[in-house]
């Protein structure tokens, strides 16, 4: 065409170089069919991501998904918009969002009374199995226990389950770890293989109480098998007065308290147990 060089496809059919086309190439004269003498079509880009469309099976079971893209929270009640029903939460005491999140923006909590409250729901009483999952971002060492994920009303009262950040050695230590309790703080267990601080991780604990006792716990970070770990309790059992549940702090007295400093993004919560490959998946849908 002109002289110019072209690129030709397995079809026989070759294009050249033409700025008046938005693709920048046309057809030449000899191409096949009706695409002789006609612009190159513009191929869309390939999407990285996977929509929430395309995990509609994943979701399966899902109680609780905060995405935390609200342009900002305000403290209105329900402005933390659950994606995947009607468990809305409300902002407290300077928790609000901010941009670069692992997918749109995020939730940021600047410790103490900060946090988001989601009222009481029969559909957050799960009893036989659990997953939660939350992206994290601390920006300080925790020696003092930082709520993640948490349906309690105080220490040692009225508890279901918590997932919190706090060092190593019980607070002793230099390393911030994943603790987790389910029913009681008297045997709760950490994630010894994995540290969290200044960088986002995922993740993600799963409890199945149809297991032994030896392997009821299971975390996973970025998606990948961290460490099993025991609990002595077949069953997440529903507080005589059920509590909040609260996300980015460990409420005392039944009022917000011990809050995460750092960020949170794509804080979900199942009432059964996701395997493997379906945590991997969620990994894969949701990182930067």
């Amino acid at each position: 065409m002109g002289g110019q060089e072209g690129t030709c496809e397995p079809t026989g059919s070759c294009s050249f170089p033409d700025p008046s086309c938005s693709s920048n190439k046309r057809y030449g004269q000899y191409a096949s069919g009706e695409l002789a003498n006609t612009c190159v079509a513009v191929s869309a880009p390939p999407s990285d991501a996977s929509s929430d469309a395309d995990l509609a099976s994943l979701f399966a079971g899902c109680v609780l998904h905060l995405k935390m893209d609200e342009p900002a929270w305000t403290g209105s009640a329900g402005e933390v918009v659950d994606s995947c029903g009607t468990n809305t939460g409300t902002a407290l005491n300077g928790a609000t969002t901010t941009a670069n999140g692992v997918r749109g923006r995020a939730g940021i909590f600047v410790g103490g009374t900060s946090c988001v409250q989601v009222p009481d729901a029969p559909s957050l009483h799960v009893t036989t199995a659990m997953t939660t999952s939350a992206w994290i971002l601390p920006t300080t060492l925790a020696p003092l226990s930082v709520g993640v994920i948490s349906k309690r009303t105080d220490y040692m009262v009225g508890t279901a389950f918590s997932v919190f950040v706090m060092t190593d050695n019980n607070g002793a230590g230099n390393t911030n770890q994943i603790y987790v309790d389910i029913d009681t703080e008297n045997d709760r267990v950490a994630d010894p293989n994995a540290a969290f601080l200044g960088e986002w991780k995922q993740i993600t604990v799963v409890y199945d109480g149809s297991l032994a006792a030896g392997a009821r716990v299971t975390f996973y970070v970025d998606g990948e098998l961290s460490f099993v770990a025991p609990e002595s309790s077949p069953l997440i059992g529903v507080p005589a007065t059920p509590p909040p549940l609260w996300i980015g702090c460990l409420p005392l007295g039944g009022g917000p308290a011990q809050g995460f400093v750092g960020k949170l993004d794509e804080v979900v919560v199942w009432n059964r147990a996701l395997d493997a490959a379906e945590v991997a998946t969620w990994y894969a849908a949701t990182k930067p």
